[in-house]
């Protein structure tokens, strides 16, 4: 796979963990904020439908710094720090 390719990827991961946070919201289902890529997408839906962060519940700090820059925008503490990272 090419590196376009890679990166479309992602950004399409991104946007549909973000459509299922606010999904969740809508249905009154907590949403599990697991690592780096959901914390991403949870910023997302965040930003587009404020109200669904109250459903969101972070469990899972990533290693890598921006995890943890992602969890202080969301102004949230994940419980876990297993050390875990992309790759």
């Amino acid at each position: 796979m090419t590196a376009k390719r890679k990166k479309i990827v992602s950004v399409v991961l991104i946007v549909v963990v973000a459509l299922a946070a606010i999904g969740g919201a809508i249905a009154g289902v907590p949403v599990l904020i697991d690592g780096f890529i959901s914390s991403v997408s949870a910023y997302c839906a965040a930003k587009l439908a404020p109200a669904c962060k109250a459903y969101m519940v972070a469990t899972h700090c990533s290693a890598e710094p921006a995890g943890r820059m992602m969890l202080d925008a969301l102004e949230m503490k994940a419980p876990i720090q297993a050390g875990m990272h992309l790759g």
